[in-house]
């Protein structure tokens, strides 16, 4: 039980004031889309590639909403989950087709992994800490 606890603030601190709005400072320079990159290329069209306003339900402080940054430089995924800490960089991105199998991060000493499927502009999946699952949901930015 106090291992559940611990996994659970550390996920609330992680995520508990998490928001979807963006400003200058929410984004590094490193999210940028670079200049050879043009939306007609595969990995601007990618089901995954984009912003997403996501929510994490079911957490014992409340459901939480955030940002979801994912971009493909010369096929390999990158991604960013924004937070109230900043914005946490994704370890270990692996999407195959519309499959999100594997993205992990760290919050409050703890290795937190994602997964779910991208359809459409809609994302389905959870995030998974210490044994513990949390679903997530997320809504591709128009």
């Amino acid at each position: 039980m106090q291992r559940f606890l611990i996994v659970v603030i550390a996920l609330s601190m992680s995520f508990g004031c998490a928001t979807s709005k963006k400003t200058a400072s929410a984004e590094p320079a490193a999210m940028e889309k670079p200049a050879e990159m043009k939306e007609t290329d595969t990995a601007m069209t990618h089901p995954a590639v984009g912003e997403w306003d996501y929510i994490i339900r079911d957490l014992p402080d409340g459901d939480t909403k955030g940002t979801l940054s994912i971009k493909n430089e010369g096929g390999k995924y990158m991604g960013t989950i924004q937070s109230d800490q900043g914005n946490i960089q994704l370890k270990n991105l692996v999407i195959e087709n519309k499959e999100l199998k594997n993205a992990t991060f760290e919050a409050q000493g703890y290795s937190i992994a994602m997964k779910g499927t991208f359809e459409g502009d809609a994302f389905t999946g959870k995030i998974s800490a210490a044994g513990y699952d949390f679903p997530m949901t997320a809504m591709r930015q128009k």
